[in-house]
């Protein structure tokens, strides 16, 4: 699954956004594919780290401790995800888990339109984060160097991230800068 970030808000969600699109799994990432919430107390329990090893790792890097996902169901297609995140062990009571439910449908609501209202009532257009635009021109680009599917090329992308331990959005735009290549593999 590619994930697009629509927003992150503070320093511990793009950590956490981070983390998420430098493994490819992780709450998120279940959460859309199974259509359902994912809630998990602490990333640092055994059963978090042997469900998502490289995401808990990456995660713990990140100081994410408690990660909540809630999927954006439109019939029977899950569109995306709404992701709460906190830097200490806890779970969702059950009035807030119904809260994030709600912001749930709204951020949906707002995701199907494209469209926020600002706090003097303007309509303004959904700007998709540019990290995720970012990946997705990396993961092209690579595909032709490499001359390997889409799907090969973002492997390649999120294995040199880990390998050179660092965020997937940098390796990203070093490809985007010209500065880091991959070319096809010879037999």
């Amino acid at each position: 699954m590619r994930l697009t970030p629509v927003h992150a808000e503070g320093r511990l969600g793009h950590d956490l956004l981070e983390a998420e699109l430098t493994s490819g799994d992780g709450p998120c990432v279940d959460a859309v594919n199974d259509r359902r919430p994912v809630l998990v107390a602490d990333l640092h329990r055994q059963e978090a780290q042997a469900r998502w090893p490289l995401f808990t790792a990456l995660g713990q890097t990140a100081r994410v401790r408690a990660v909540f996902a809630f999927p954006l169901l439109a019939g029977p297609d899950s569109v995306g995800v709404l992701m709460l995140c906190q830097d200490r062990p806890r779970m969702l009571e059950e009035a807030e888990q119904r809260t994030a439910r709600y912001f749930a449908d709204a951020a949906l609501l707002l995701l199907l339109n494209l469209v926020v209202i600002n706090g003097a009532g303007e309509v303004l257009p959904v700007q998709v984060l540019a990290l995720g635009a970012e990946i997705h021109q990396a993961t092209g680009a690579v595909a032709v160097q490499a001359d390997c599917t889409v799907e090969e090329a973002l492997m390649r992308l999120r294995a040199h991230a880990l390998a050179a331990d660092e965020p997937l959005t940098q390796v990203a735009r070093k490809v985007l800068a010209h500065t880091l290549r991959f070319s096809e593999q010879r037999s």
